[in-house]
């Protein structure tokens, strides 16, 4: 994952484009996508809000790019029309698209229209998509089945490289764009001027509302789920267990020894005091996984 510096909007950012403003730099469709949020109901009514829309979406696609980076995964031109590897692309109004790879009932599909969205937007999602000709960047993109016809122009497209497993394709796609869609949705709440500390994403409320519109089920299913799972590991920790979260890491009890009540001195007053004795005492630890220590290292 990459650090939170990377996904704030970086209202100060302007301050080193050489003289040129980040919205004279942006592409033609992108600036036009800003003039017309720039005088949309949603948009916040701030001084330079153009200029300030420009950086955000700027900041948007280094998130992309870190990903991709971060992923291993490599940045198209285009996608040929018989090539069957999954992809990620972000579009010219800042929605996030994802495809699975190719097999016989067709691909996976997720489409995230965020734009300036706070919270957590309706998710598009389904099986059987099949893409109709190249994915190529500049260019709409559009489905002969599945549950979306159509979005509008390509800005950047992602793929894993050739041979990379169906699994392992599936994988890194959907890590990319869980990340991604939570780091838009923060972004967007640092240019509204929103308080972090209403920030309800990565709560078990918001979690629970995410993973439910992604997956197309009750938030109150997901919640519950959620609550038995943590109440599971809870469980398997009390019981001296090593309790495995997957490329989250591991929990477990460390034991801390016993310790005998000793005299320690007071080093202003030189008076003795007296240190109870402590007994042996279990306490949780939590070990996290290499994969999220190589992501913190390389972020």
């Amino acid at each position: 994952m990459t650090t939170n510096d990377e996904t704030k909007n970086g209202e100060d950012r302007s301050e080193i484009m050489a003289g040129e403003s980040a919205f004279a730099k942006l592409p033609k469709e992108i600036r036009e996508q800003i003039e017309a949020l720039a005088e949309g109901p949603e948009t916040p009514r701030l001084p330079d809000i153009r200029e300030k829309l420009a950086v955000n979406w700027e900041g948007k696609f280094e998130l992309f790019e870190s990903q991709v980076r971060l992923l291993e995964m490599e940045e198209l031109q285009e996608l040929g029309a018989g090539d069957p590897r999954g992809f990620l692309a972000i579009t010219y109004s800042g929605s996030i698209l994802s495809v699975g790879p190719l097999t016989p009932d067709g691909r996976w599909l997720e489409y995230v229209p965020l734009l300036l969205r706070l919270d957590v937007p309706e998710i598009v999602s389904g099986e059987g998509a099949r893409v109709e000709g190249t994915v190529a960047r500049g260019a709409a993109l559009a489905f002969a089945a599945g549950p979306l016809r159509s979005t509008s122009s390509v800005y950047r497209i992602a793929a894993c490289a050739s041979g990379i497993r169906e699994d392992e394709q599936d994988r890194r796609i959907r890590e990319a764009a869980i990340f991604l869609t939570h780091g838009f949705i923060k972004m967007n709440r640092s240019l509204s001027g929103a308080q972090a500390g209403n920030n309800d994403q990565f709560t078990l409320k918001g979690m629970s509302q995410y993973v439910a519109r992604k997956n197309g089920v009750a938030t109150v299913l997901v919640k519950r789920l959620l609550e038995d799972f943590f109440a599971t590991a809870e469980s398997g920790l009390m019981l001296g267990e090593r309790v495995s979260l997957g490329l989250l890491g591991n929990m477990s009890l460390k034991i801390k020894p016993a310790r005998k009540a000793r005299i320690l001195k007071n080093p202003i007053t030189k008076e003795d005091i007296l240190v109870p004795a402590k007994p042996e005492t279990p306490t949780p630890r939590m070990s996290f996984h290499k994969n999220i220590k190589e992501k913190a290292a390389r972020s």
